[in-house]
């Protein structure tokens, strides 16, 4: 069983609003992408400024998260038709994604 906030997650009204992401039943803000400084989702390193468009793909990534994980995690390779590093691939991201090493 999984640490994170169950899915599905969401963005909600991205014209007004880039920069969260919701839990389920809307009531929770799982990430916010608003914040313009460094160590925040919203600070990019070398120019300190993270455009709408690009808070927009990031908060759509993030709210992707859960569905790409359970995906993953239903995948199977009994037959060997995904490639060794495609796998090793996946699984280290499960690994990510779970906060286990790997």
């Amino acid at each position: 069983m999984s640490k994170h906030t169950p899915g599905p997650w969401s963005t909600c009204c991205l014209d007004r609003c880039p920069h969260h992401v919701y839990g389920s039943n809307h009531d929770e803000v799982i990430c916010d992408l608003l914040h313009n400084e460094p160590n925040c989702y919203g600070y990019d390193k070398y120019s300190g400024i993270v455009t709408i468009d690009q808070r927009q793909a990031n908060a759509r990534l993030i709210a992707a998260a859960p569905d790409l994980l359970e995906a993953l995690e239903n995948l199977e390779n009994d037959d060997n038709s995904i490639p060794s590093h495609a796998w090793d691939m996946m699984q280290s991201a499960i690994a990510k994604a779970k906060g286990e090493t790997k």
